[in-house]
């Protein structure tokens, strides 16, 4: 598989990103690549739904890990593709490190590292 990730580091505690995260329907707000998202019932694992990137078609997701304002994977597959998106929380002494990593696999994975790698930033 191929893996990009990206980190930041903020003062919020992690339970006041994680609230962010739950509210599914706004990802387009902190995520510029998501047009759109739902997940039935919600952000839970096992929980399905839809993405539609800002650019492309509509996907559709899977919560595959979960753990409370700590971690969750959105994994969209296909017969040609795999795409796992981590969201990854450690709180620190000053607040929380923000980590995302994105994960191609798949017959799809040389072409979608070269047109989204770039973008993971």
């Amino acid at each position: 598989m191929a893996e990009f990730d990206s980190a930041i580091h903020t003062t919020a505690p992690a339970a006041v990103i994680f609230k962010i995260y739950e509210d599914v329907a706004n990802w387009h707000r902190w995520d510029p690549d998501t047009k759109t998202a739902q997940l039935n019932p919600g952000l839970a694992l096992g929980a399905t739904g839809s993405l539609t990137p800002s650019k492309g078609k509509t996907v559709p997701i899977e919560i595959t890990a979960f753990a409370l304002n700590r971690r969750f994977t959105a994994t969209s597959k296909t017969l040609l593709f795999r795409l796992d998106f981590e969201h990854e929380l450690t709180p620190t002494k000053n607040g929380t490190l923000i980590l995302h990593r994105a994960r191609f696999g798949g017959l799809l994975k040389p072409l979608l590292s070269r047109l989204l790698g770039p973008q993971m930033d």
